[in-house]
C-alpha cells in the first residue's frame, strides 16, 4: 500500500515540476532560444507521463489513479488561475483522455497472455500526451500574447521570430550573392507587414489559431514523446524488476468461448 503512495507522489512531484517549467515557455512557445526554456517543459513532461501510465499499470486501486488526476489537473488550474471557462473545457478534455488511458491499461492487461510493457502502456502513454496537449493549448489561448494579439492587430513575437529564421533561412542558401544582415531584415520587414496587412480583417480569429497550430505543432512531435516516454518508463520498470520491487507472476485465467452444441 505504501509502494502505491509512494509512485502516485512520485507522479504528483513530477507534475508539479512540469507545469512550473511549462509556465515560463508558453508565454513565447515557439521561441527556440535559449533551450533550457522548452528543454526543461520537455523532459519533465516524459518524465510525468511515464511515472503516471506506470502507475495506471502497477497501483490496483482506481482511489489512487483519480487522486493523481486530481493533482495533475488541479495543479494546471493552479499555475493557470481564473477559472476561466475555456480551462475548465480543457480539464473536463483531459479527464475523458485520462478515462481512456485508464481503460486501455486495464484491457491490455486483462486480454494479454503473455505480459509487454510496451504493448500495455503505448496507448495510455499516447492518451496522457494527447490531453496534456489539449491543456497547453487551451493555456496558451489565454495568455496575454495571444490576447493582445486579436485587439493590436500584430503577430505575437513569437510567430514573427518564426518568420525570420524561415525567411533567413530560404534566403541564405538561395540568394548568397545578397543574403547579408540588413537585406534578410528589410525583406524579413516587409513580408511580416505584408502579412499582418492580409490578416488584419481576421485578427479576431488568430488566438485560436494560434492554439490550435501548437496543439498541431505538439501532436507532430507526440511520436517522438511517445517513444521516448515508453523508453524511460521501459528503463523504470527494469530497474523496479532488479530491486525485486516488480515481479511478473503467470495467474490463470478463465475465458468464455461459444459452443455449437
Amino acid at each position: 500500500m505504501i509502494k502505491n503512495f509512494v509512485l502516485a507522489g512520485t507522479t504528483l512531484v513530477s507534475s508539479l515540476l512540469f507545469w512550473w517549467k511549462a509556465l515560463p515557455w508558453l508565454g513565447d512557445p515557439f521561441r527556440l532560444e535559449p533551450i533550457g526554456v522548452w528543454l526543461w517543459p520537455a523532459i519533465m513532461l516524459v518524465i510525468m507521463v511515464a511515472c503516471w501510465s506506470l502507475t495506471l499499470l502497477l497501483v490496483s486501486r482506481r482511489l489512487v489513479w483519480w487522486i493523481v488526476a486530481a493533482g495533475h489537473f488541479g495543479l494546471f488550474l493552479f499555475f493557470f488561475p481564473g477559472f476561466h471557462p475555456l480551462l475548465l473545457a480543457g480539464v473536463g478534455v483531459g479527464l475523458i483522455f485520462y478515462l481512456s488511458a485508464m481503460s486501455s491499461v486495464r484491457r491490455e492487461k486483462e486480454n494479454r497472455l503473455q505480459f509487454s510493457l510496451i504493448s500495455t502502456l503505448r496507448g495510455a502513454v499516447y492518451r496522457i500526451l494527447t490531453a496534456t496537449f489539449i491543456l497547453i493549448s487551451f493555456a496558451y489561448f489565454l495568455t496575454p500574447a495571444v490576447q493582445s494579439s486579436s485587439e493590436e492587430k500584430e503577430l505575437p513575437s513569437g510567430v514573427v521570430r518564426v518568420v525570420q529564421v524561415l525567411i533567413g533561412s530560404y534566403l541564405g542558401e538561395e540568394m548568397e550573392g545578397e543574403g547579408n544582415p540588413r537585406f534578410i531584415s528589410e525583406v524579413t520587414r516587409q513580408v511580416v507587414d505584408q502579412v499582418t496587412d492580409f490578416l488584419n480583417p481576421y485578427f479576431q480569429y488568430l488566438p485560436p489559431i494560434l492554439a490550435f497550430s501548437l496543439f498541431l505543432a505538439l501532436q507532430g512531435l507526440g511520436l517522438i514523446f511517445l517513444w521516448v516516454t515508453l523508453l524511460l518508463s521501459s528503463i523504470i520498470f527494469l530497474v523496479l524488476k532488479l530491486f525485486k520491487i516488480v515481479t511478473i507472476q503467470k495467474v490463470t485465467k478463465e475465458a468464455e468461448v461459444a459452443v455449437f452444441n
